[in-house]
């Protein structure tokens, strides 16, 4: 019996004390041995796998572990290129990157994005990272040896190509913010530099319409742009005009992918831009312009002001997708093409609504009005008073070529009140009599 007691104790006590050092291990794991350690190839990456050094922008990433109770302190991690997967500090530095102090059993993610270096030959490179590359961490031996590590997935190709870019939010843009499909006349404009290390021979560039920022083939496309080739280090202005096409009502991003069709041998192929970050609306909406020179004109091209009978007459057309409200048309005496409300008004006529596709003449007649002498357009302003929901609002003025002369007739020098052949006739009467009366005298 006290056999078998004895036999149930030392179970009992090495069941617990194998229960105590399980539980004092996983509580201090790493603690003996401070270690700064990679976390993992399912933490480390890069972007792009192909460079042209001093041209390509770059990414890269990774995750260090910190193996101990205390603060780490801060260090630096060394991403470098090398040819085998030696990691040593004999290998080209892409970069260098501080980390600030890692808490205990804590870990830290560590990445750099920039422009991959000039002077690293083109050649395939394994990409890895130095830990601790200053040795500012106190880390036992054995711990320095796990410092090196590489990205096991895939290589870097470096090579001398060309390198095209976005110029930047700076250099593009788009007009109008609000459009009509197959409607609204559009311009997009861009700038593509070469940063690369080769001519980047010709290509194309397409202009996109995206629900999201994320601008991609799969997007709606505006247009497309034949650009010639691009010598590295230079850049070029790609723009471009026309009716926007067809699609859906709603609101889009715009922007563009260069070398949409893959012409150019490049370092980076993720070629794309944005021309902001305001959306261009897609509208369902009537649009009201001038239909033409052909179709507009006056009754005169000299007038008194006060006197002279006038009219003048222009058809208006509905360009749009919907029918118009009704609106006025405003004329006016300009000095300049500029036609606004502060010129000389003339009078209005009422516009009825205009279905979508027709056209209605609209024409102001009556009494010229006292304003000053002087030549002038005349012109008008449709939906005057912005009644009409329109698409496009910058195509409601209109001119006419021809000037009108605003001047008042000349009068003839003479006494006023009397006609000049009635006083040289006066004067001859007068003139008669006194010569008889001379006569009288002798």
């Amino acid at each position: 019996m006290n056999k078998n007691k004895k036999y149930l104790m030392t179970i009992f006590l090495l069941f617990t004390l194998s229960l105590i050092n399980i539980i004092v291990i996983r509580s201090v794991r790493g603690n003996p041995d401070p270690d700064l350690v990679d976390r993992g190839p399912i933490y480390s990456s890069f972007s792009p796998l192909k460079v042209v050094p001093g041209g390509t922008n770059m990414s890269i990433r990774c995750d260090i572990q910190w193996w101990s109770l205390a603060p780490s302190g801060d260090f630096n991690v060394s991403f470098r290129a090398s040819l085998n997967t030696f990691i040593t500090i004999f290998d080209p530095e892409i970069a260098k990157v501080l980390v600030p102090s890692i808490a205990g059993g804590a870990y830290a993610v560590v990445s750099w994005t920039g422009t991959f270096p000039n002077g690293i030959p083109n050649n395939t490179y394994y990409v890895g990272w130095i830990i601790d590359i200053d040795n500012d961490v106190g880390e036992d031996v054995p711990g320095e040896a796990n410092n090196a590590v590489y990205e096991t997935s895939y290589q870097l190709e470096v090579v001398k190509e060309a390198e095209l870019y976005d110029r930047g939010l700076s250099y593009s843009g788009f007009t109008p913010t609000e459009v009509i499909p197959s409607v609204t006349q559009f311009n997009i404009w861009c700038d593509i530099e070469n940063v690369g290390l080769a001519p980047s021979g010709s290509f194309n560039v397409s202009f996109r319409a995206s629900y999201n920022p994320i601008i991609s083939v799969s997007d709606y496309e505006i247009a497309k742009v034949t650009v010639p080739s691009i010598m590295n280090g230079s850049y070029v202005d790609v723009n471009w005009t026309g009716i926007f096409p067809y699609m859906p009502f709603d609101w889009y991003f715009i922007g563009w992918v260069i070398d949409v069709d893959n012409d150019v041998d490049e370092g980076d192929e993720n070629d794309v831009g944005m021309a902001t970050f305001y959306p261009l609306e897609v509208v369902n909406k009537s649009d009201l312009k001038d239909r033409g020179p052909s179709y507009s004109g006056m009754t005169e091209t000299t007038v008194e002001p006060g006197v002279t009978a006038f009219s003048v007459f222009a058809d208006i057309e509905n360009i749009g997708l919907k029918t118009s409200e009704a609106c006025n048309v405003s004329f006016y005496a300009s000095l300049d093409t500029n036609i606004t409300t502060s010129d000389y008004y003339l009078g209005y006529d009422a516009l009825l609504p205009l279905l979508n596709g027709t056209y209605l003449d609209a024409t102001w007649a009556g009494i010229f009005p006292n304003i000053t002498e002087g030549v002038y357009y005349i012109g008008w302003i449709i939906d005057v008073n912005d009644d009409v929901d329109e698409g496009h609002e910058g195509n409601n003025q209109a001119y006419i070529l021809t000037q009108l002369i605003v001047k008042t007739p000349t009068v003839s020098g003479g006494i006023p009140g009397y006609e000049p052949l009635l006083i040289i006739s006066m004067a001859s009467i007068v003139s008669v009599v006194y010569i008889l009366n001379k006569r009288k005298k002798k």
